[in-house]
């Protein structure tokens, strides 16, 4: 085995970072490099590592969908204490394993709220006289800051800092400066890998049933309850609906007639392959999880003034056929019941929508670091 290779990363309200995340952890493992995954979010119950060490952080979220505070596990407000004791097991991850690459997920471009533990594992290995390469690693859209000189500094930053910045997505589809566009100025450190997922089952001829989903299900909870009552108004009102909540919901649906609920799949993948349409969220995961299983969709994305990640990807998927959309300002069971039999009918426009992004990161930090 050669090559170490420490990656950092934090989700702060569903799990789309930590999985994407955990897949790129596990390419890298299962292609020769030593990797550590320190995180710094709540970990999925029942999650297992396969191919790389995971060292939880004490864990932090997000107080609420503002993003403005933190919670530690419990929803207490975080402490200086706390902090304190993340950055030190961090900066303590780093000296015992002495890796020869650092990725950092979605910092130095977000992450505002937890960015003095990774400035200062920078600052570390700036010191330490030794050659270690910096690479970040980020979705295809990204959440950019509402004031324009906040941008430039995360520009700024990966320009100082880093040598690489990963985009996990394709550019035919969404190119990065499409949400940021100050990416422009540092276009010669992006590389884009392709979207990034587990090992994608093939697309079934023969189809059964609805899949709903929420992703990690924290925001999911309006777009289950209009699932379930829009159900006897589609077309496939004889067909099995499967509703996932997702491992961070609490869902207050009730159990109806056809109507299968549980929290978590662990194959939702050969699950959407295996269905006749899908009801979801615009996730990175959960969209990308679509593409790949070849299955008509209708994604009600979470937005708010601020969160734009979803509906961005959303509306460019639309755009080109992908997917059908319902605002969530605009969802009711009617309106959700109508754009399930127009896709129906419409079925998903065939795409080439690079999906090997695992494959296109291990090449890249290969090329970066070498090794493995």
């Amino acid at each position: 085995m050669s090559g170490r290779i420490l990656i950092w990363t934090q989700h702060l309200l569903g799990v789309g970072h930590f999985m994407r995340t955990a897949h790129i952890a596990q390419g890298l493992g299962e292609s020769g490099y030593e990797v550590v995954v320190a995180s710094g979010g709540v970990t999925p119950s029942g999650f297992a590592t396969k191919d790389y060490r995971l060292v939880p952080l004490p864990a932090v979220q997000a107080k609420d969908a503002f993003f403005d505070a933190l919670v530690d596990a419990s929803g207490a407000d975080v402490t200086p204490a706390l902090m304190d004791q993340r950055r030190r097991i961090l900066l303590s991850l780093e000296d015992t394993l002495q890796p020869d690459c650092i990725i950092t997920e979605t910092f130095p471009f977000g992450r505002r709220l937890v960015e003095d533990e990774v400035l200062a594992l920078l600052a570390r290995v700036r010191r330490g006289g030794r050659r270690v390469c910096i690479a970040a690693s980020v979705r295809d859209v990204l959440q950019r800051p509402r004031k324009d000189a906040r941008a430039l500094a995360m520009v700024a930053r990966a320009r100082e800092a880093y040598d690489l910045v990963l985009v996990h997505g394709d550019p035919t589809l969404i190119p990065v400066a499409h949400s940021f566009p100050e990416m422009d100025l540092i276009d010669d450190l992006v590389c884009y890998t392709g979207y990034v997922g587990p090992r994608w089952p093939e697309p079934q001829a023969e189809r059964r049933g609805v899949l709903v989903s929420a992703g990690g299900g924290a925001v999911g909870e309006a777009l289950l309850a209009a699932a379930v009552a829009a159900k006897p108004l589609t077309r496939l009102r004889d067909e099995e609906w499967l509703v996932v909540s997702g491992p961070l919901s609490q869902p207050r649906v009730q159990e109806a007639g056809g109507i299968r609920f549980v929290r978590a799949l662990p194959d939702l993948p050969a699950k959407l392959a295996r269905s006749v349409l899908s009801i979801s969220q615009a996730g990175y995961n959960t969209m990308t999880e679509t593409l790949a299983a070849g299955t008509p969709c209708v994604a009600v994305p979470f937005e708010t003034d601020r969160e734009r990640e979803q509906i961005t990807r959303a509306q460019r998927l639309n755009a080109l056929d992908l997917v059908s959309v319902v605002r969530s300002r605009d969802l009711t069971p009617e309106a959700l019941a109508q754009a399930v039999d127009d896709r129906i009918d419409r079925g998903m426009a065939v795409h080439g929508v690079n999906l090997k992004g695992v494959a296109g990161t291990v090449a890249a930090i290969r090329a970066l670091v070498g090794g493995a």
